[in-house]
Formats: structure tokens, C-alpha cells, sequence
């Protein structure tokens, strides 16, 4: 039989830190938003009709992503890195909201 090796008593009330955190579901987050930010300009760049379509959805359309990614870290248990992401997207439809109403623009949705 193999020996326990002995406790280091100087990391006896230090805990390793935690995957789990508002931070991290922000930065998860605000990359998706860049990403859509990223293929919408290609997409704009490709074809000119969709440069209103792009426009009028920056906030809709990545909580198709954000949605099921919230999903799977709040199942995991990740629920502080679930309400980061949460609180992005949030402020993003938010965003896109007030944006719409204060040009005037026809929602398509």
C-alpha cells in the first residue's frame, strides 16, 4: 500500500478559484456579441439588402446564441457564469430597443 503524502499546512484555507463567476458569463457574453458584430459585417459586405435587417435585429438575434449558452451553464452549475451572460444580453436587447424607438424604425419582427 502507497503512503498519503502529507498536507501542506500554508494552503490549508486556500481554496482554488472558481470557473464559476459573473465575470467570466460577461466575457462568454459581450464575445458573442462581438462574433455577430464581426459576421454581420461580413454578411453586410456580401449582400447590401441585408445591411437594415443587421441593423434592426444587433440585439435579437445573438440571444439565439445566448439563450441555449445561458441554458447549459445554469444545467451545469455554473450559475453565477449563467447570470453574466444573462445580464449581457439583457442590456443588449435593452439596447436595441431603445435604438429602434428613438430612430423611428419598423420592426420587422
Amino acid at each position: 500500500m502507497g503512503t498519503i503524502p502529507p498536507r501542506d499546512p500554508s494552503s490549508e484555507g486556500q481554496e482554488r478559484p472558481s470557473k464559476d463567476s459573473i465575470g467570466r458569463g460577461i466575457a462568454i457574453a459581450v464575445l458573442c456579441q462581438f462574433g455577430f458584430l464581426v459576421v454581420g459585417s461580413i454578411v453586410i459586405s456580401l449582400k447590401a439588402n441585408s445591411f437594415v435587417f443587421v441593423l434592426m435585429s444587433w440585439g435579437v438575434i445573438p440571444l439565439i446564441v445566448l439563450i441555449p449558452l445561458f441554458i447549459i451553464k445554469l444545467q451545469s452549475g455554473h450559475s453565477r457564469t449563467a447570470k453574466g451572460i444573462l445580464i449581457i444580453g439583457s442590456i443588449a436587447f435593452l439596447l436595441n430597443a431603445a435604438c429602434d424607438a428613438m430612430i423611428g424604425v419598423p420592426r420587422i419582427f
